[in-house]
């Protein structure tokens, strides 16, 4: 199937507007001749008359009329398909789905988001709030492009790295038996009553 190419568009869009050859072929920056086998060319694709010739004065058809706004709308979208490849061209702009932690989520994200959106205004965050488990699924789906874990975790065919390292501390009552909370070993933990996450949190697994 034949058709209409991008110029000839734009010359009977010109056409349209002018209603006069040599003005709309002016203002396309090409000659008459070329402008008016353009259009002819375009009557041929489209298997249609556009304008009428039979007078000196062009009168653009019903049909042609309706081309010319729909070629409007055709053009429209290319400009937007051309924008929309180079908004994707800067660093972090388009669309990142990023999943997220609960455990990291409200200590990390109210600092960071605000510097995102300052320093990469193009850039389309949407956030997911889930267990490791399933934030890994949905990445390993292709559902999410980015996540925020706790490692160690078991991660197979992804690139990984350290953004920070978290310590974590011990809490425990003022009376407690412990004869030195300062230097309470981990082998020590059994023996006592301790809150942890439900499971399916890593942090679980980490304490």
């Amino acid at each position: 199937m034949n058709l209409p190419t991008i110029k000839q568009l734009r010359y009977f869009i010109a056409l349209e507007k002018h209603t006069h050859f040599s003005k709309a072929a002016r203002a396309c920056f090409v000659s008459q001749p070329a402008f008016s086998v353009a259009i002819q060319e375009l009557e041929s694709v489209l298997n249609t008359q556009l304008v009428d010739r039979t007078n000196k004065k062009v009168t653009i058809t019903h049909i042609g009329k309706e081309v010319a706004a729909q070629a409007r709308l055709v053009l429209r979208d290319l400009e937007g398909l051309v924008d929309l490849a180079r908004e994707n061209q800067l660093p972090l702009s388009g669309q990142l789905n990023l999943g997220v932690i609960p455990t990291i989520a409200p200590f990390l994200l109210p600092g960071l988001l605000p510097k995102l959106r300052k320093s990469y205004p193009g850039l389309e965050l949407y956030l997911t709030e889930d267990q490791t488990d399933r934030v890994y699924a949905s990445l390993m789906e292709g559902e999410l492009d980015v996540i925020l874990i706790a490692l160690p975790y078991a991660l197979k065919n992804v690139e990984s790295m350290t953004l920070f390292r978290d310590h974590f501390y011990l809490a425990c009552r003022k009376d407690t038996k412990l004869i030195d909370p300062e230097h309470y070993t981990v082998e020590q933990l059994p023996q006592e009553s301790i809150l942890l996450l439900e499971d399916g949190h890593c942090l679980r697994d980490h304490a």
